[in-house]
């Protein structure tokens, strides 16, 4: 669990040096549709502004999951079609540092 809270802050660091901007986290805060991103694509999948950037969903679904071109949020670019991405897709809900993957 250390290891994790510490990758988690050297992302964190790495992302306030890139973009000089800080970083709040609120856990456990229920997720709002307000806050879903607007640059998410139609459908059930969306990210919330509370993405930092960490990578691990691109990472895990790069099919489904990229960066907006200014890095400033990752965003849902592909809906799910099928089984095997919609399992790709909750492993990076599921794995968000910050719980900013949602499904409706």
């Amino acid at each position: 669990m250390i290891d994790v809270i510490r990758s988690l802050n050297d992302v964190i660091n790495e992302f306030h040096l890139k973009h000089r901007r800080n970083i709040f986290l609120v856990m456990n805060t229920p997720t709002q549709l307000s806050d879903r991103l607007p640059e998410n694509v139609p459908g059930p999948w969306f990210i919330t502004d509370a993405c930092i950037i960490c990578g691990l969903c691109d990472e895990l679904a790069p099919g489904i999951f990229r960066p907006l071109e200014d890095f400033s949020f990752n965003h849902v670019y592909h809906q799910p079609v099928n089984d095997e991405e919609e399992e790709l897709a909750r492993e990076a809900a599921e794995s968000c540092p910050v719980e900013a993957i949602c499904r409706e």
